[in-house]
C-alpha cells in the first residue's frame, strides 16, 4: 500500500508539472502570428523553455514511477530499471528551481534599472537553451554509487559534470555584465565602483544580490561532489546538507522573496512595510547560512553523517563533530528567523492602505535609454576565474583530508 500511495503521488507529479506549463505555453504562444509580435522576446523564450523543462521533468517523473504504481497495484512486473528513471528525474527536480532563480534574475535585472543585456536577445535565448542541451545529460554523477556501474561510465559522468553549471555561470555572466556596463556609462568608476550605483534602495536588489553571492559559494563547492572519487566519500555526510543549503535557501528562497517583493507593490498598489528591515534581512540570512553551510562543509569533511539524530554516538564520536553541529544549528537558526522574518513582512505588506500606482515602491535607477558605449566590464570575468579557483581548491582539501583519514577495520568473519 505505501508503495501504492508514494508512486501514485510523483505520477500525479509528472501529470502536473505536464498540465500547468502546457497551459502557460497556450497563453503565450497566440500572441504571436497576431501582428502583435513576430517572435518571442528573450523573457518570454526564457520562459518557454522553463515550461518546456517542467514538461521533460513531468514525462520522467511518470516514466520512473508509473511502472512502480502498476507493479504496486498488481498489474506489472517489478520495475526493475526504476534507479536509473529515478536518477534522471532528481537530476531535473535539482535545475528546475534553478533555472527558475537565473529567470528571475533576469527579470530583476529589467524592473530595477530598465537595462537589457548588452549581448542581444539572440544570445540570450542562447544562454537559456542550454539548460535543456547541458542538464539532461549529465545526470551519470547520480549514479557514482551504484556498484554495478562500469568505470568509464563513471569516467564519462564526472567529465560531463562539468558542463552542468555552463547555463548558469553564463546567465550570471551575462546580468553582472550588463549591470555593470550600463553602471559605468552612468558614470561608475573603478572595479567595484560600478556596485554603488545599483538601486540598493529596493529591498529585491539586497536579496537578489545575496543570492548571487551565495550561489557562488554552492557552485564551488558542488564541484567536490560530482567527481567519482570524491563522490562515494562524501554523499552520505553533512557535506550535501552543508552546501546544498547555498542554493536551495541562499540562491532560490532569497531569488523568489526578491521578486516577491518587486511584483506585490505593483499588483497590490501598496508599499512594503518596513523597508529598511526588508533591505537587512537578506544579509543576515546570509551570514546565518555562512555559518550552517561552513560547519556543515567541515563537519562533512571530518566524516559526520547526514540523517542521523544523534552524532555523538553514545560520546564515542570524535568532540568536534559536535562542535561543529552547533554552529550548524545557530547558523540554521538565524537563517530560518530572518528568512521567516522576511516573508511575514512581505505578506503584511499585502495588507493595509491602498496606495496608487505611482506611490509604490520603486526603484530609482532607469538605465533602459543610457548609451553604454564601449565600457569594460570585468567583474563578471574575474568573477568565474574566481569561481573556477574554488573549485579547485574546494576539490583539492577534500582529497587531502579524505587521504589523511586512517582507515580502521573492525569485525568477526561470516554473517
Amino acid at each position: 500500500m505505501t508503495a501504492l500511495v508514494f508512486s501514485l503521488g510523483y505520477v500525479l507529479l509528472g501529470l502536473g508539472l505536464i498540465l500547468v506549463p502546457a497551459s502557460a505555453i497556450a497563453t503565450l504562444l497566440p500572441s504571436l502570428g497576431r501582428r502583435r509580435r513576430r517572435s518571442l522576446d528573450a523573457l518570454g523564450f526564457a520562459l518557454l523553455a522553463w515550461a518546456g523543462f517542467l514538461i521533460v521533468t513531468g514525462f520522467a517523473a511518470i516514466h520512473a514511477f508509473l511502472p512502480a504504481l502498476l507493479w504496486a497495484a498488481g498489474l506489472g512486473a517489478f520495475p526493475a530499471s526504476q534507479e536509473t528513471g529515478w536518477h534522471i528525474l532528481f537530476h531535473n527536480l535539482h535545475y528546475l528551481p534553478l533555472m527558475a532563480t537565473v529567470v528571475v534574475w533576469y527579470i530583476l535585472m529589467q524592473v530595477l534599472t530598465g537595462a537589457k543585456s548588452v549581448f542581444g536577445a539572440r544570445f540570450s535565448k542562447l544562454v537559456f537553451s542550454l539548460y535543456l542541451v547541458f542538464v539532461p545529460p549529465t545526470s551519470l554523477y547520480h549514479m557514482f554509487l551504484d556498484p554495478g556501474l562500469p568505470e568509464y561510465v563513471k569516467v564519462a559522468g564526472s567529465a560531463l559534470s562539468l558542463f552542468v553549471s555552463v547555463p548558469t555561470l553564463t546567465a550570471f555572466l551575462v546580468i553582472v555584465a550588463t549591470l555593470e556596463v550600463h553602471a559605468r556609462a552612468s558614470g561608475a568608476t573603478g572595479l567595484f565602483g560600478w556596485l554603488r550605483k545599483l538601486p540598493w534602495e529596493h529591498p529585491a536588489t539586497n536579496a537578489a544580490s545575496m543570492a548571487v553571492v551565495n550561489m557562488i559559494f554552492g557552485i564551488s563547492l558542488a564541484f567536490v561532489l560530482i567527481q567519482e572519487k570524491l563522490a562515494p566519500l562524501l554523499s552520505d555526510t553533512f557535506f550535501v546538507p552543508g552546501y546544498f543549503h547555498f542554493f536551495t535557501v541562499g540562491t532560490v528562497s532569497l531569488s523568489l522573496l526578491a521578486g516577491l517583493t518587486a511584483l506585490l507593490p505593483e499588483l497590490t498598489g501598496r508599499p512594503l512595510r518596513a523597508p529598511g528591515l526588508l533591505r537587512s534581512l537578506p544579509w543576515v540570512a546570509s551570514a546565518g547560512l555562512l555559518v550552517f553551510g561552513s560547519a556543515g562543509v567541515a563537519a562533512g569533511y571530518m566524516g559526520v553523517p547526514r540523517r542521523v539524530m544523534d552524532v555523538t554516538y553514545g560520546g564515542e564520536a570524535p568532540a568536534v563533530w559536535s562542535t561543529l553541529m552547533g554552529f550548524v544549528g545557530l547558523g540554521g537558526t538565524v537563517m530560518a528567523l530572518s528568512l521567516l522574518a522576511y516573508a511575514a513582512i512581505a505578506l503584511a505588506s499585502v495588507f493595509g492602505r491602498s496606495e496608487t500606482a505611482e506611490a509604490s515602491y520603486r526603484a530609482p535607477v532607469q538605465w533602459e535609454a543610457l548609451p553604454v558605449g564601449r565600457n569594460a566590464a570585468w567583474t563578471g570575468p574575474v568573477s568565474i576565474l574566481v569561481i573556477a579557483v574554488a573549485m579547485y581548491g574546494f576539490s583539492t582539501l577534500g582529497f587531502e583530508l579524505l587521504q589523511a583519514v586512517p582507515l580502521i577495520a573492525t569485525g568477526e568473519m561470516g554473517h
